[in-house]
């Protein structure tokens, strides 16, 4: 959540002019948080979309995998033909027509024996994307704030926020060699952990709005005071 708070330009001419006409200056300062508020959301969805590094193409997969609640992969990928006879004609279908999956060696000792593994990959590239397009902002005109942000967040969105900007190490236990094997994504047995970088999205926007946001927002309040027949 990004909060600014603006105030009203103290000079005698607006003054003068909150005098004469208080509904047209009320107007432009909601017009100019309005845009403000518009300006900040846009911002914040640029940073968003254009964030590095990108997800590791195993990612996607894992979470929709991981995710599902009973453990099945519902016809997406299948599991090992050569393991499972009677997928085969299942993972046919499911291909056919299409472009041929690529396959990746599978370790012998972690999957219990020599198959091979589908390796599919997603496209899913950037963390954020599917918050991105929740962003919205609100104003309040009274009190001269902006508020921009996920305004209805889930109880989890701020763990999730959190834990993801400042990175973390994920522990790689025989259970979960395992799992990774079987979406594709076979480790070295000598890999303990998998690392996520940290991803700063909203602070490096709020430090880069604090600093300007009283200016955008007096710039924006003179042009509608203007664009309303206010001299200013």
């Amino acid at each position: 959540m990004l909060d600014l708070q603006v105030k009203m330009v103290g000079e005698d001419r607006i003054k003068e002019v909150l005098a004469k006409f208080p509904e047209l200056v009320e107007r432009a300062k909601e017009s100019a948080l309005r845009s403000t508020g518009y300006n900040v959301r846009r911002d914040l969805m640029r940073a968003g979309r254009a964030m590095e590094p990108k997800l590791n193409p195993h990612t996607g997969i894992m979470s929709v995998t991981h995710g599902s609640d009973t453990g099945s992969r519902s016809g997406r990928w299948v599991d090992w033909p050569r393991k499972r006879p009677g997928k085969t004609k299942k993972w046919l279908a499911l291909y056919a027509g299409k472009k041929k999956p690529q396959w990746e060696k599978g370790s012998s000792r972690s999957a219990g024996h020599d198959g091979l593994v589908a390796l599919k990959l997603s496209s899913r590239r950037n963390p954020f994307s599917r918050f991105v397009q929740m962003i919205d902002y609100e104003v309040d005109v009274e009190d001269g704030l902006v508020t921009t942000g996920i305004l209805k967040p889930r109880t989890n969105y701020y763990d999730w926020f959190r834990i993801n900007t400042a990175g973390f190490d994920t522990r790689i236990s025989d259970k979960m060699r395992k799992f990774l094997f079987a979406v594709g994504f076979p480790i070295k047995r000598e890999t303990t952990k998998l690392s996520t970088p940290a991803r700063a999205w909203i602070e490096p926007e709020r430090d880069r709005w604090s600093r300007k946001g009283q200016a955008f927002f007096e710039g924006r309040f003179r042009k509608a005071l203007r664009r309303y027949g206010a001299e200013v």
